[in-house]
């Protein structure tokens, strides 16, 4: 008995010692456990503080601020709950209430996992808003435009009214990339950078198989490069579908649908260099169908259909460019050149039913090369050499001017311009009209 006594005080000992054990395995859970929950509240406390760095919204500017990591329409929606800054109108349908600025750090996405339609309130002519870039932004298969919330549509304007628009500053240090989407009612010509869409930077940006219509300008550029504008359709803009301008450079403007438009289809105008216009389907627009203007140079306009047009295509106060394989029709003038260009070669376009030239080289532009061409139809003349053109040579062209003069030579100083090898053909009147101008003419042929 006393064997088995002192078993049982050693085996309760044993016990009392398990339970105190017990009673410090269950206080360092409890103590693990309540360190867990402190480290993840504060990490929890520290990612909506960091959630809260990276946006902001000032309610006296009406400016929403992204600083860093990336966002949608929904995550601005959701993080500021205020729908004086964004509100949400039905599925996938939201209203800008305020201006929205995009810094180097950020990215904002305007795509179809939230959204089907980004309308910017341009309710009021005085304070429409706008979307500066100087970071990221990535649109893919939405439509962004302008909305009037008294009126329930879209903001027009006649220019001079103020409207909404999407900028890419010049400070921008990223991309903003537009694909499958429709941008429309965006731009005016009263607001400092705010032509519709505009890159003042975004060098290498992609614009891709959208429809842009109703802008003041469609797309408007300065100092960028690298920027491909492909397969877009762009129509009834207030003054210019596309225009790169000022110091644009290393731009393909591609297989694009531009009609329409209140001034000029493409135009690329101000010290641009190698810009490649290819492939484009130009018509109906208020003056010209493609244009390249002032100090445009090393430069390609290949490829193209335009139709319609006071003037297919123009070089003006540019030289070293090239415009080979168009197919221009139904114009006043097919090609000009004018402006003192130079160095221009103007190579194998087809030509037809131009009402007055076919193609003009004029106002004291030299050295321009007209090369194997055919101009068809020509109502009045097939080329005219006009206000003083010198040292420009046209060869190896087929002109059939049905309705009157192969070739026209006007006033006194258009002096060593070369007209040879060329074929006329249906010469109703004389093949030549020489007005005070020289022309020397060498081996063409007259059927």
């Amino acid at each position: 008995m006393a064997l088995s006594t002192e078993y049982m005080t050693i085996n309760s000992e044993d016990r009392m010692s398990c339970n105190k054990l017990l009673e410090q395995d269950i206080c360092m859970v409890l103590s693990l456990a309540t360190i867990l929950v402190v480290l993840l509240f504060s990490s929890i406390q520290n990612l909506n503080a960091a959630v809260e760095e990276c946006i902001s919204y000032d309610l006296a500017d009406k400016l929403i601020t992204l600083t860093c990591d990336s966002w949608n329409p929904s995550q601005i929606y959701s993080s500021l709950n205020n729908t004086s800054a964004m509100k949400k109108e039905n599925d996938g349908t939201w209203l800008l209430n305020s201006n929205l600025k995009i810094w180097h750090d950020a990215m904002f996405h305007v795509n179809s996992t939230d959204t089907k339609w980004l309308k910017i309130n341009s309710t009021t002519p005085e304070d429409p808003y706008h979307i500066d870039v100087v970071g990221n932004m990535m649109i893919n298969s939405v439509k962004i435009s302008s909305w009037n919330t008294t009126s329930n549509n879209y903001t027009t304007t006649d220019g001079k009214i103020p409207r909404s628009s999407i900028t890419v500053l010049p400070v921008a240090s990223g991309k903003t990339d537009i694909f499958n989407s429709e941008i429309a009612y965006l731009g005016d010509g009263n607001t400092s950078r705010g032509q519709g869409l505009s890159y003042w930077a975004g060098d290498g940006s992609l614009i891709k198989n959208n429809t842009i219509h109703h802008m003041y300008y469609a797309f408007y550029s300065e100092q960028v490069g690298n920027i491909t504008i492909e397969n877009n359709t762009i129509h009834d803009d207030i003054k210019y579908g596309i225009d790169p301008h000022t110091g644009t450079h290393d731009m393909i403007i591609r297989n694009n649908r531009v009609y329409d438009n209140g001034h000029i289809g493409i135009i690329c105008s101000l010290d641009c260099n190698n810009i490649t216009i290819d492939g484009n389907t130009v018509s109906s627009n208020t003056n010209a169908g493609i244009m390249l203007s002032r100090n445009v140079q090393d430069s390609i306009v290949r490829n193209n259909k335009v139709q319609n047009e006071n003037t297919g295509v123009s070089v003006s106060q540019s030289s070293s460019d090239q415009v080979y394989n168009n197919t221009i029709s139904n114009t006043n003038n097919g090609i000009q050149v004018k402006l003192n260009s130079s160095n221009n070669t103007i190579d194998n376009n087809s030509i037809q039913n131009s009402k007055r030239c076919g193609i003009e080289v004029s106002q004291g532009s030299s050295k321009n090369t007209i090369v194997s061409n055919k101009l068809l139809n020509a109502d009045s003349y097939g080329v005219c050499l006009v206000n003083s053109p010198s040292a420009n040579t046209v060869s190896n062209n087929t002109i059939d001017a049905g309705g009157g003069y192969a070739v026209i030579a006007r006033d006194s100083k258009s002096t060593d311009n070369v007209f040879k090898y060329n074929q006329l053909l249906n010469v109703s009147r004389s093949p030549v009209k020489l007005t005070n101008g020289t022309l020397t003419f060498i081996n063409n042929t007259l059927r």
